[in-house]
């Protein structure tokens, strides 16, 4: 069957659609959950600084963790990264990812 501005659609490509959209709402709803599992422990670790549990050191090691991290993440990002034309099965994992993450 032929649509409009998406090309020819079979019954495997709408099964591959349905599929990609759902393995997208997973993953949203993950990161979603792993943001807010970050921003507890980042609130725990405010609260028991305040509270003179964790000293100056201990904050230090934390930054340091941090900071090594970062290039680490920045390196994978900058090799994952390629053009993808956008497909009705990339449309349908974005959407998917997309609801997971503000709705999920």
């Amino acid at each position: 069957m032929m649509v409009p501005f998406i090309g020819e659609v079979t019954a495997v490509s709408g099964i591959m659609t349905v599929v990609l959209f759902a393995i997208g709402y997973m993953v949203g709803t993950s990161i979603k959950s792993g943001i807010k599992f970050g921003m507890v422990a980042l609130l725990l670790i405010v609260v028991m600084y305040a509270g003179g549990i964790l000293g100056a050191d201990v904050i230090k090691n934390i930054v340091e963790i941090v900071s090594f991290l970062k290039p680490m993440m920045s390196n994978m990002v900058g090799e994952g990264s390629f053009v993808m034309q956008m497909s009705l099965q990339f449309t349908s994992f974005l959407a998917g990812f997309l609801i997971g993450v503000f709705k999920g």
